[in-house]
């Protein structure tokens, strides 16, 4: 009966730890952190996709919501339709700039994690 006693809290213990864990690892911050970097690699494959297509006869580029507000600003004598190699470019480093932030706060968020498990030990 007093190891029942003694284990008791310690299971509690572990219990409330593993659930706080689980709620710092899958809070709002973590899942959105999560879904940024996925978006940001599928948009990275996009923009890489139109560059690798860039030179074939009418292919139409695929195009974000954000990109067709920045089409509309096209100067006059540009077709919308055609890739300019240079916007695409910009466009792919603007992606990775964003890629390797979510993915750094990620890691960042991560590590923060780690440290607090590992101080229990």
């Amino acid at each position: 009966m007093i190891w029942i006693k003694k284990i008791l809290p310690l299971i509690l213990g572990l219990s409330l730890a593993l659930a706080a864990v689980e709620e710092i690892l899958f809070d709002e911050v973590t899942l959105r952190l999560e879904n940024d970097i996925k978006e940001a690699t599928r948009r990275q494959a996009i923009i890489a996709h139109n560059i690798a297509n860039a030179e074939i006869e009418g292919y139409q580029p695929i195009r974000f919501e954000e990109e067709l507000r920045e089409l509309r600003k096209t100067p006059d004598g540009v077709s919308k339709d055609r890739i300019v190699i240079e916007d695409e470019m910009v466009k792919m480093t603007k992606n990775r700039m964003r890629h390797q932030t979510a993915l750094k706060l990620y890691t960042l968020k991560t590590g923060v994690v780690k440290t607090v498990l590992s101080q229990g030990k």
